[in-house]
């Protein structure tokens, strides 16, 4: 899921992220409030959220990006179970 959530510009730190990438972002925000129950799920959803709603990448060690990442992959496990 990585590949979905990084489209390799490593050096526009202030490129706009495209549509797609902007609901990927949304969609892994959603779902670490199911994944993460209370505090730390929310804390995960707002920044994803906030991310995605900013709309730059600004994260130079790329942890949002990973995080998304993360939670997609964890999600889409669960579901094939």
């Amino acid at each position: 899921m990585t590949a979905l959530l990084d489209s390799g510009r490593r050096g526009a730190r202030d490129e706009a992220l495209t549509s797609f990438e902007r609901r990927q972002y949304l969609e892994a925000a959603e779902r670490a409030l199911a994944v993460y129950p209370g505090a730390l799920g929310e804390l995960v959803h707002r920044e994803l959220r906030a991310f995605a709603e900013f709309g730059f990448r600004l994260a130079a060690d790329r942890l949002l990006p990973r995080l998304a990442a993360e939670i997609r992959r964890g999600a889409d496990a669960r579901s094939t179970r």
